[in-house]
């Protein structure tokens, strides 16, 4: 048997040396194709040696390219085909796709070089070697599915443009890697400038050397959980690369990983990595913030040189090594904090690694470190800073935190705040403690961590009793324990009344642990107008909205001067109370009204009844009552009509006027014409109306003549209506003149002429005229009535009756 396989292996070198190929084959496809024998199967080949002209004058391939897993040779014996060799289709232009069977392993330089038909190329996972060029020049591939598991060797290690595997495919838009890929050889993609994204799946544990470098249209990478090695020059010159996230299972940054990656804005070290390599970052001048994980042992010289975004870096206490310039020339860093106690070896030492940063840079320290950092750093740069607190959420799409207080070498205490994202709820602190905010005592490099817990949603269904009455907002679906606001919108005509919860709180707020659905309940309503004929007369109260079938009240208010007559529905009632069934406008009516004031002038003497208050040219009357010992006499008015009937068109005051109900006494005066000739009784003080009874007594020598009423009865009986005098005249038994008495001389003559009493016959004698009482009265114009004349001191007088 050994035999046997030498012979073939001479066989074998003896062919390859003569012939391009050793046999050929239809392609299930319907294709010519070439081939060698090769140790372990057979190897498709061009058919010549040219590497210009790979194909000669043979006719190449085109179309849809099937290639078989296995041909039978002589024998029937089935060889797989396990590798395409070089130039195997170069220039082969008319190929339009290749399907490569799993039993190919290996894929050689240039096999497809200029098949610019290609749009899209799948490489099988069996696949564990494609050499430099092996895609070159296919200009018209848009998208490649790479499923090569351990592909290690795809270009070797760069080190010139001609072991590039897909150099000058600026086309491909899309690469992906199969779920089974393991490693992603070097080189592999370099140069695709089309790709704008690429997904690394997590079951790759390496990216190779140069993998994605000059991939300037990349703007955004996913590595796998599961890559521990980032090759050097991986994403070198991806300008176009903003975010990327480096997985927790990366242990090692490359050399010049991701130099010029000017696009970079931050990078997150994460806490697997232990070494950043030399230029890893170098010139990310778009780097802003950088987190360099907490088990970072080693940062080469260079690894952060002019990035010039940088204004702050925290070296984590890990770091023992800084290597030269590794933050040389990030011209915006002034902020620098060491968590280490003691410095970490820094190669040509902090004014090397840290050259052409600003001169007013700040460096932080721990607590009690100022005397070890004061042999590296200028003291006048240095400050304290306390043990370092990092605080983290379990899922930052679930929510964040903020540290609302950091620790201080003087308070140990931070306080935390945890911000749960829409949808979350925060539900406690890696420390167990459910507090929030949470005050924590630090006092060490402590990493605290948020947990979060998704909400529950719920519905909340709205609706309106009647949707004729109105509408409703706020309906939805809400997160658990939302504060939802729900408001009805009566329609018009209409009031909202309640919800179905019972509330009548509109709008009402609820919180949402369900799912829930409320009804809003309206209720027809009625306007009420309430007017007045004569706004200067009164006012109203009462008009408004009502709920249909209400019972309201209605209340008129007179103005001073007026008073309510009556409603426009006919009604007297103020308060007036109405049934509301629909809309109504009810009118008050007023009438002016007057004030009869109604007085007596002594109200010991008797009373009054009507004053009050009319209605302007109402008829009143007025009555007086006297009190006991009083009778009414008249009105002010001048009236004596007693009751008294009046028409009010003014306020108008009315006095009574009573007087006394005794009856009057009166005076009744007798006298003598001469007291000589008789005497009288009789006189005195008499009631009004009753009759007096005088007597004349004669002298001797006299009898009586006359009374000088002219009555001769003697008793003479009078009815006392008033004060009165009478004389009795007597005359003597001798004889004498009619109504003369003696005067004492015959000479003297007393006569009557136009009311004046004449006396003659007598010289520088007084004379004297006295009425019936005894007063001297004027002799000129007398009345009617009896007279005495007195002349001078005679004795004797004359009485006069003047008619």
């Amino acid at each position: 048997m050994k035999r046997s396989i030498l012979f073939l292996f001479v066989l074998l070198s003896y062919s390859l040396t003569s012939y391009a190929y050793s046999g050929s084959f239809y392609a299930p496809s319907g294709q010519i194709l070439y081939y060698n024998l090769v140790s372990g199967g057979i190897q498709i080949v061009p058919p010549t040696t040219s590497s210009s002209n790979p194909w000669g004058s043979y006719e190449k391939p085109t179309g849809n390219l099937v290639i078989p897993d296995s041909i039978n040779l002589t024998g029937g014996y089935p060889y797989p085909i396990t590798s395409i060799g070089n130039y195997a289709f170069s220039d082969c232009t008319g190929l339009t796709s290749v399907t490569i069977p799993n039993s190919v392993t290996s894929i050689g330089a240039s096999a497809f070089y200029g098949c610019t038909g290609l749009t899209s190329m799948t490489i099988p996972n069996s696949v564990d070697s494609i050499i430099g060029h092996a895609f070159g020049n296919c200009t018209g591939l848009t998208s490649v599915v790479f499923n090569a598991d351990s592909c290690m060797y795809a270009g070797a290690i760069y080190s010139s443009h001609t072991n590039i595997v897909f150099d000058d495919c600026t086309n491909i838009t899309s690469f992906t890697f199969g779920n089974n890929v393991k490693v992603i050889p070097a080189c592999l993609c370099y140069g695709l400038t089309g790709l704008t994204s690429v997904t690394i799946p997590n079951s790759v544990t390496s990216i190779g050397n140069y993998a994605f470098r000059g991939c300037h249209g990349l703007t955004s990478v996913t590595i796998g959980n599961s890559v521990t090695s980032i090759g050097g020059y991986a994403f070198e010159y991806c300008y176009g690369l903003t975010t990327i996230t480096i997985p927790n299972s990366v242990t090692n940054i490359g050399t010049c990983a991701f130099y010029q990656c000017t696009g970079l804005a931050s990078v997150t070290i994460p806490n697997s990595v232990t070494i950043i390599g030399v230029w890893a970052f170098r010139e990310c001048t778009g780097l802003i913030s950088v987190t360099i994980g907490n088990s970072v042992t080693s940062i080469g010289g260079f690894a952060f040189y002019h990035c010039t975004g940088l204004t702050s870096v925290k070296i984590p206490y890990s770091v023992t090594s800084i290597g030269m310039s590794a933050f040389g020339q990030c011209t915006s860093l002034s902020r620098i904090k060491f968590l280490r106690s003691t410095p970490p070896t820094i190669t040509s030492g902090f004014s090397s690694a840290f050259a052409g940063i600003p001169s007013n840079y700040m460096v932080g320290v721990p607590c009690g470190s100022l005397s070890q950092y004061s042999t590296v750093i200028p003291s006048s740069h240095l400050q304290q800073v306390y043990y370092e607190l990092s605080a983290m959420s379990d899922d930052d799409s679930a929510g964040a935190v903020q540290i609302l207080t950091g620790p201080s070498c003087s308070n140990h205490n931070a306080v935390l705040s945890a911000v749960p994202a829409d949808g979350y709820r925060f539900d406690h602190w890696s420390t167990g403690s459910t507090d929030n905010p949470y005050t924590l005592t630090v006092t060490s490099n402590t990493t605290i961590t948020a947990f979060f817990e998704e909400l529950e949603t719920y519905s909340l269904t709205l609706l309106a009793d009647n949707p004729t009455m109105g509408s409703v907002t706020g309906g939805g679906v809400y997160m658990d324990g939302s504060s939802v606001t729900i408001t009805a919108f009566p329609a018009d005509g209409y009031r909202f009344d309640h919800w179905s919860t019972g509330s009548t709180d509109n709008p009402d707020t609820l919180t949402i642990t369900s799912d829930t659905t409320i009804t809003a309940f309206f209720i027809e309503t009625h306007t009420v107008t309430i007017l007045v004929d004569n706004p200067a007369m009164g006012s109203v109260t009462g008009g408004g909205v009502y709920d249909d079938g209400s019972s309201v009240t209605i209340t008129a208010y007179p103005a001073d001067g007026y008073r309510f007559d009556h409603w426009s529905t006919g009604s007297t009632d103020n308060p007036y109370t109405l049934t509301v069934t629909s809309d109504t406008t009810i009118t008050a009516f007023f009438v002016e009204t007057h004030t009869v004031n109604v007085l007596v002038d002594n109200p010991a003497t008797g009373s009054v009844t009507g004053g009050g208050v009319y209605d302007d040219g109402s008829s009143v009357t007025i009555t007086a009552y006297p009190a006991n010992g009083y009778r009414f006499d008249h009105w002010s008015t001048g009236s004596t009509d007693n009751p008294y009937t009046l028409t009010v068109t003014t306020d108008t005051t009315i006095i009574a006027y009573f007087v006394s109900n005794a009856p009057a006494t009166y005076t009744v005066t007798v006298l003598v014409d001469n007291p000589a000739a008789g005497s009288v009784n009789g006189g005195g003080e008499y009631e009004d109306g009753t009759s007096a009874t005088i007597t004349a007594y004669p002298a001797d020598g006299y009898h009586f003549d006359h009374w000088s009423t002219g009555s001769t009865d003697n008793p003479y009986t009078l009815t006392v209506t008033s004060d009165t005098t009478i004389t009795a005249y007597f005359v003597s038994n001798g004889g004498g003149t009619d109504g003369i008495g003696e005067v004492g001389t015959d000479d003297i003559r007393i006569s009557v002429s136009d009311g004046c009493i004449f006396v003659e016959g007598i010289t520088n004698e007084e004379v004297q005229v006295y009425d019936i009482t005894g007063r001297m009265v004027q002799n000129r114009s007398l009345p009617s009535g009896v007279y005495i004349v007195k002349v001078g001191t005679l004795p004797a007088q004359k009485v006069v009756v003047m008619r």
